[in-house]
Parts: C-alpha cells; sequence; structure tokens
C-alpha cells in the first residue's frame, strides 16, 4: 500500500518501519518488526548505499542494556512489541553518541559488532 516505499526507504525514513510492520500484523497477526528492519536496513544500504537504520532482533536485544541502562524487556515490549521503531532508532543513536562511534556506517558496524558478540 505505501506507494512512496522505495524514495522513504531510500531517505531512511524511521516512520516506515513501523509502517509496514503494523500493516503485516493487521494481515498476518503475527509481529514482524524484526524482519522489517532487517528489510529496510538491507535495502537502504544495498541499493542506496545509505546507513540510515538499525537492525532489531534477539542479538541486538541482549546487547543493548550492556551498553545503555535500558531493560531488555523494555526494548522487546516497549520497541518490538509496540513495533516502536522511532523509538528503538534513538536508542541506537544514543549508544553510538556515548560510545562515540565514528565509522562511516555506525549503525551497520555496531549492528554487526553487537550481533557478533550477543547472538
Amino acid at each position: 500500500k505505501c506507494s512512496d516505499f522505495d524514495e522513504r526507504v531510500e531517505r531512511g525514513c524511521s516512520d516506515l518501519v513501523s509502517e509496514i510492520a503494523n500493516d503485516i500484523k493487521k494481515v498476518t497477526e503475527t509481529n514482524h518488526f524484526s524482519f522489517v528492519t532487517k528489510y529496510c536496513c538491507n535495502h537502504n544500504f544495498h541499493v542506496y548505499g545509505n546507513d540510515n537504520y538499525s537492525i532489531y532482533d534477539t542479538a541486538m536485544n541482549k546487547a543493548i542494556p550492556q551498553y545503555l541502562n535500558v531493560t531488555q524487556s523494555y526494548i522487546y515490549n516497549e520497541c518490538r512489541g509496540a513495533m516502536d521503531y522511532e523509538r528503538y532508532h534513538k536508542i541506537i543513536g544514543k549508544m553510538i553518541d556515548e560510545y562515540g562511534i565514528t565509522t562511516k556506517y555506525k549503525r551497520r558496524d555496531t549492528d554487526f559488532y553487537l550481533w557478533y558478540h550477543y547472538r
């Protein structure tokens, strides 16, 4: 239903993830938040060379509380459960800022590092 999907992925619109995840849930009655974050992240990176999205998965859910004052249940319920990508996006941004990550692909590199250590 999203006629401007490709433009929004290219720009890195964070509200797109929640919109798609909610639309899928209406049809399937299943939360596909993690899949949608991965799809948008990879589409944004591989098609446009951008780094505007962060992936949510169980490894990230385990890892984030090790670096920020936030619990796994908060991330799971308030981000994944509520399909609130903008909240999740801000949490990852805060972690990147607090730890001074300055690589070209900050979000992607952070995800790879944390996934590797917490999978």
